[in-house]
């Protein structure tokens, strides 16, 4: 089904791929960083984001302290749609068909959080404009679990105006995100703006799931049955055990890299995901997380799978292609577009 002679490096480039869980912030370059950290009006956080890349990214809390001084870097429009078609660029060069890019609105000091969001669907539009033949982006719009439920309700109503009175651009919302620091705020305070999101909106919903030991909390996303989670971890047997009996079962955006990285398994071969759902078939996407700051990309996650996990070039076009089903895109046409797209990439020559 696919070429033959490429080794791994080489095939897992080649063949289209789909990537659901990528946050914009996290997906930025660290040469795209690091210029930005040259400009006079960032010399106020050039030391400490200097301490952070130096030695890398090696736990979740520092990838939490990582994000803020992102954020500074980019203060106003210009900035953000240079960023988001730098992002949008990286995950096209690994062949990537399809993607929702994930981002949370919020207020700098040039832009309110509603400007943001019209900003990174414009960047998003124009991409687009400009390679109509080419990999295809949607968004999530993200709700922080370490802000106050008030933002929350705040970048909701924000999602609603834009899909009301800018169409052309709402659009290309497809869903919302819960993210964040996991060891701040709680599941319950959230859940029911989630399902106001999801019941009034009509937009489904991704929770980042079991990034820490919390049985309490994964029972009560289970119970809410978002749509997909991310990440699923370090979670207890019963928790296990439970989402493997889910129906219908969730899909699951697995982040190999972003997990070794932040110390949320000691080993690849220790996943939990990789080793109890992907056997059975259960519904997966290989994603990248924070491209950027984690110095990897969608290529290099499949690679990793394949190192430790080996299968098949054809099992591994078909973990690609149900990826696809896992989308939140509603769009007929443009699914059948992408479906058809990563089916001809995948014939041999």
């Amino acid at each position: 089904m696919l070429r033959e002679g490429l080794d791994i490096p080489q095939w897992v480039k080649v063949i289209p791929k789909v990537e659901l869980h990528a946050h914009l912030s996290g997906s930025v370059r660290l040469r795209t960083i690091r210029k930005l950290l040259q400009k006079p009006e960032n010399v106020s956080i050039l030391q400490d984001a200097e301490s952070l890349l130096e030695g890398g990214i090696k736990s979740l809390e520092q990838g939490f302290r990582l994000f803020p001084i992102i954020h500074q870097l980019i203060p106003d429009s210009e900035t953000l749609r240079m960023v988001v078609q730098d992002v949008l660029n990286d995950f096209a060069e690994e062949n990537t068909a399809y993607i929702e890019l994930r981002t949370t609105p919020r207020d700098s000091r040039n832009m309110s959080a509603e400007e943001y969001l019209k900003t990174v669907l414009q960047g998003v539009s124009e991409y687009m404009s400009a390679h109509p033949t080419g990999m295809v982006c949607r968004v999530l719009v993200s709700i922080c679990r370490h802000q106050s439920t008030e933002v929350a309700r705040d970048i909701a109503h924000i999602v609603e105006r834009i899909r009301t009175l800018r169409p052309d651009l709402g659009g290309l919302i497809v869903g919302f995100d819960f993210s964040g620091n996991p060891n701040r705020g709680q599941w319950e305070d959230f859940e029911p703006i989630l399902r106001k999101v999801r019941t009034e909106l009509g937009l489904p919903i991704t929770v980042h799931f079991a990034e820490v030991l919390n049985d309490k909390e994964c029972m009560q996303i289970l119970n809410f049955k978002p749509e997909r989670i991310g990440h699923a971890v370090i979670m207890s047997d019963l928790v296990l055990e439970r989402l493997m009996k889910q129906e219908p079962p969730i899909g699951v955006e697995v982040c190999l890299t972003s997990n070794m990285l932040t110390n949320s398994v000691s080993h690849l071969t220790e996943h939990p995901v990789l080793n109890h759902l992907l056997p059975g078939n259960h519904p997966i996407c290989i994603c990248t997380d924070d491209a950027g700051i984690f110095d990897t990309s969608l290529s290099e996650e499949y690679g990793q799978l394949l190192r430790y996990f080996p299968m098949s070039r054809d099992d591994t076009a078909r973990l690609a292609m149900g990826a696809l089903d896992l989308a939140f895109c509603e769009d007929e046409n443009v699914m059948a577009t992408v479906r058809k797209r990563m089916m001809k990439a995948m014939k041999p020559p």
